[in-house]
């Protein structure tokens, strides 16, 4: 039973129980081409 592979990925973020939430724009661009890159890579499990 190994189950189903999974990654936690997350961006930081301030005010997330508020109306508006903040991030900085390159945290989300560095974090989209971290995801991008771990995508291509083929996991062993």
């Amino acid at each position: 039973n190994a189950g189903i592979p999974s990654i936690p990925f997350s961006i930081a973020s301030r005010y997330i129980h508020s109306p508006v939430e903040v991030i900085d724009m390159k945290d989300l661009e560095d974090g989209v081409k971290l995801l991008v890159e771990a995508l291509k890579t083929k996991p062993k499990f």
